[in-house]
């Protein structure tokens, strides 16, 4: 694997999520290239690290939207990667009534019945 500066980026990225400090995090997803990434599995992986972000901020609704378009790039690099089975579960447990679309991830997941 080469560590050209997307690459960089997002590991960069996925270390801000790892050290609990999603300001940061947030401001390192918005400097990702994305569109510069060729394989399906980083840019799958690179949502996923926005949505742990976005939820450790409390912002439930943006860390479900980037949730789901991490899936839809690779459904299984979500249903199994424990980051986004955690933040699933967080989300979860902070609504008192989640959401359709947070019910119907958690299903997909097999985080609930």
């Amino acid at each position: 694997m080469l560590f050209r500066s997307p690459n960089v980026a997002l590991h960069a990225l996925e270390t801000a999520v790892e050290l609990g400090h999603p300001k940061d995090a947030l401001g390192l997803a918005d400097q990702v290239p994305v569109d510069a990434m060729g394989s399906t599995e980083r840019r799958t992986h690179y949502w996923t690290c926005r949505a742990r972000s976005l939820g450790m901020a409390n912002r439930d609704d943006a860390a479900l939207d980037a949730l789901l378009a991490a899936e839809r790039l690779a459904p299984p690099h979500v249903h199994n990667r424990p980051m986004a089975r955690e933040l699933v579960n967080d989300l979860l447990h902070r609504r008192t009534r989640p959401s359709p679309k947070l019910r119907h991830l958690a299903r997909r997941m097999g985080l609930t019945p």
